[in-house]
């Protein structure tokens, strides 16, 4: 449910003599430490690397900015805390598993950072600024996964509120920014662990590798204006991560960007997405039109497309009217794409019992 957070402690208020030795014992080195604590107003970002000393802790940072006010922003991975080992488990709130989470920080950052300073032991004292919230989904087998996230890039509709990353094209991923303050991912976790994880044994990346078959993540990234707003929203008091870990919360948050990215459809064949709605309560002209859409969209292979070319004769709204109705007969707008049961004959292995459609990976609880 819950992957990474990002975590920020000022320490510009500290005795500058006790914030210089706090550094130091941070592993940054004296010249480092004169820049950071100069007078002057230059931006500064210093960073140390500690997922191989310290697993759960990925990275840590000094930050100084033009204000001269100076923060640690730490970046930890929840679950790989309290296992002090590497996983591609979720972390998931529970009583025990939140009490876990304080017990293995205070112990990581007392070994990393040293007895003296104890306030930096105590995650409750830190204010979250990043919260990844995800979900894995199981598929029957590895390649459908990469099938499915191509599948949904060609389904998403752009708009000037969100559009693919700008990184989407480096990797095998579906990203989408919506704002500065909300980032959604769709990826490959095996593609992930093996093309990210090389700095660790080729042993443990195997094991890693293994474990994340055949499974896709749902990521939402919330950065600190977002966080702030769900605070606000859902009566959250405190800036502590412990405050922010509710499954409830979650699980509306990851059905409400799931339904307006993804949606709740099936992928079809194009034959059987016409005997579908062909077999619909719609009207003869309605059903022609809502045909008409699902040739257009394998067409052109891209719903935004597909309703750029439809908007040049009709209404553009119009061309949504039709998405929805083909979202309330369980129909996505991307069909199966013709050649791909000849190319690609595990396909047959990942549709529905009656063969005709992909079916949508979103658990029952989020539509």
């Amino acid at each position: 449910m819950f992957h990474t957070a990002t975590l920020r402690m000022d320490i510009s208020r500290w005795y500058s003599t006790t914030r210089s030795d706090l550094l130091l014992s941070l592993g940054f080195n004296q010249d480092e430490v004169a820049e950071l604590s100069g007078d002057n107003s230059l931006q500064k970002i210093l960073t140390r690397s500690l997922s191989m000393q310290h697993i759960g802790l990925s990275e840590l940072q000094a930050r100084k900015n033009i204000a001269c006010s100076l923060d640690l922003i730490l970046k930890i991975e929840m679950q790989a805390l309290i296992q002090d080992q590497r996983t591609t488990q979720l972390f998931c709130t529970t009583e025990e598993n939140i009490n876990l989470l304080r017990t293995a920080f205070r112990e990581k950052m007392g070994m990393y950072a040293g007895d003296r300073f104890s306030r930096l032991h105590n995650i409750d004292l830190w204010d979250c600024i990043r919260l990844d919230i995800t979900h894995t989904m199981l598929f029957p087998c590895q390649k459908i996964v990469q099938d499915f996230i191509d599948l949904t890039k060609r389904a998403r509709q752009l708009s000037t509120n969100y559009r693919p990353a700008r990184d989407e094209k480096k990797k095998n991923w579906s990203c989408y920014s919506l704002c500065k303050s909300v980032r959604v991912q769709l990826y490959d976790k095996q593609e992930q662990v093996i093309s990210q994880y090389t700095d660790i044994e080729k042993e443990e990346r195997i094991s890693l590798s293994e474990s994340a078959n055949n499974t896709m993540r749902f990521e939402l990234q919330f950065e600190a204006a977002k966080l702030r707003q769900m605070r606000q929203r859902f009566n959250i008091r405190g800036r502590a991560i412990t405050a922010l870990l509710n499954e409830r919360i979650a699980r509306h948050y990851l059905s409400y960007y799931w339904k307006r990215l993804i949606g709740f459809g099936n992928i079809y064949s194009g034959h059987s997405a016409k005997q579908a709605i062909r077999a619909s309560a719609y009207t003869p002209k309605t059903k022609e039109n809502m045909v008409g859409v699902i040739k257009l969209i394998a067409k052109k292979r891209s719903v935004e497309k597909a309703c750029r070319e439809f908007s040049y004769t009709r209404c553009r709204q119009t061309f949504k009217g039709y998405l929805k109705r083909l979202t309330a007969l369980g129909i996505a707008p991307v069909t199966i794409p013709r050649e791909w049961p000849e190319r690609k004959p595990y396909l047959k292995d990942c549709l529905d019992g009656s063969g005709r459609y992909i079916p949508n990976p979103a658990p029952a609880e989020w539509r």
